[in-house]
This record gives C-alpha cells, sequence and structure tokens, in this order.
C-alpha cells in the first residue's frame, strides 16, 4: 500500500527545475516552396522540414522526461495546472483509485506515459508526484535514454555526472532484472530509476523520491 507522499503544503514550493536534466523545447515544423522553369514548363517543389510528433502543445512522443517533469507538465503542479499547461485534461481514472494515490494521463497525449498523483483526502487537489514512461513510447531523457536501450548506455550517461548512480538488484527479478538509480544530487529528493532485464530498459520513472522509490506504484 503507497503511504501518502506529499502534503498539500508542498505546492507553493516546489516548481523548481534540477538543471541537470532538463527538457528541450519540440521542435516546430515549416515548409518552404519554390517554382522553377525549364523550356517553358513550371515546375514546383515543397520541402518539408523535419517534423516532431505532438500530440498536445509541448507535450510529444519526442519530449524529454528530467527529475523537474516532462515539457510544461512539472512535479508537484495539481491536475487542474497539468490541465492548463497543456491545453488538454489530464485526469485520472476514478476506477482505478487506491488510498489517496492513483495514475493520470493527458488526454490524446504520447504513448506509454502516465503521472501517479497522490491526495491525503477527497476535497484535496490532486498532486503530480512522479512520471512513468513505459514501451512502445519513444521518450528519452535528456540524456537520450530511452525504453529499449543498454544498460551500457545508461552507465555510460550517468557515471561521472555531480549526482550518484547506483545499481541495485531488481525487487521482482534478480539476478537477471536491475533498478539503474540516479539521485541527481545525491541528497535524495528527486530520483530517476531505469527497470531492466539485465540487458536492456523496459521503463523508467522520475519525480520525487518517495514516489520514485515505490516499487508497486499504487498498489
Amino acid at each position: 500500500m503507497l503511504r501518502r507522499l506529499v502534503p498539500i503544503a508542498l505546492l507553493a514550493a516546489t516548481l523548481a527545475a534540477c538543471s541537470e536534466e532538463r527538457d528541450p523545447v519540440a521542435a516546430s515544423t515549416s515548409s518552404s516552396t519554390s517554382t522553377t522553369s525549364q523550356a517553358g514548363v513550371e515546375t514546383t517543389t515543397t520541402t518539408a522540414a523535419p517534423t516532431t510528433t505532438t500530440t498536445v502543445p509541448g507535450l510529444s512522443d519526442e519530449s524529454r522526461l528530467g527529475f523537474d517533469g516532462i515539457g510544461p507538465i512539472k512535479i508537484f503542479m495539481t491536475l487542474a495546472q497539468a490541465t492548463a499547461a497543456v491545453g488538454k485534461p489530464v485526469k485520472v481514472d476514478p476506477n482505478e483509485v487506491l488510498d489517496g494515490c492513483a495514475y493520470a494521463k493527458v488526454d490524446n497525449g504520447p504513448k506509454g506515459l502516465a503521472f501517479m498523483v497522490n491526495r491525503e483526502k477527497e476535497s484535496d487537489p490532486w498532486i503530480i508526484v512522479r512520471a512513468d514512461v513505459h514501451g512502445p513510447s519513444t521518450i528519452a531523457t535528456p540524456s537520450g535514454i530511452r525504453v529499449g536501450a543498454t544498460e551500457a548506455a545508461v552507465k555510460q550517461a550517468y557515471t561521472g555526472k555531480a549526482g550518484i548512480y547506483t545499481v541495485e538488484p531488481h525487487p521482482y527479478t534478480a539476478p537477471q532484472g536491475h533498478y539503474l538509480i540516479y539521485d541527481v544530487d545525491g541528497k535524495g529528493g528527486r530520483l530517476l530509476i531505469f527497470e531492466t532485464d539485465g540487458t536492456k530498459v523496459l521503463s523508467f520513472r522520475a519525480g520525487d523520491e518517495g514516489a520514485v522509490k515505490s516499487i508497486e506504484g499504487c498498489a
């Protein structure tokens, strides 16, 4: 059973970002059209710029998940604030609420992305405490690690940074599976955990330390 992780008093304090893992702005799309004439015959060529799949404003399949959130959605936002940030409903399934904990998704949002939310009582607003990424999502961390990346790639990306990188046995699939854990400042508070099968990343999550450490989510 997940204990209640975040007192409502934290709402006003914690929209600050961690500098190591920030989210880049999604690329915009554009095109250009040119007309040329050869031997009296006009031909028109249209060249499209590379595009990023966008599902909601500021949030796409190519967004990056960092310690402070993903795109315009930040850890410790209320669902109302998240909804306003992306211009699309961010809501929980009322059938999946368990003792003040639930998961929320963005309507028409990126595949494989969900947000753990909790509240102390029913009259309180839901607060985002972590974000989870599962396959077939193409969302990555700002260091470029996504579902399907090798353990070696994760180690290379996070070893030697200012934070602390550790490897632990997976609670259910060890000795093959692992938890690859990166603590941005070595003091807790915000964590990033990759779950692996011993070879590649199966999923990852980031956000408030207590929520990220919850092995079974809201169970």
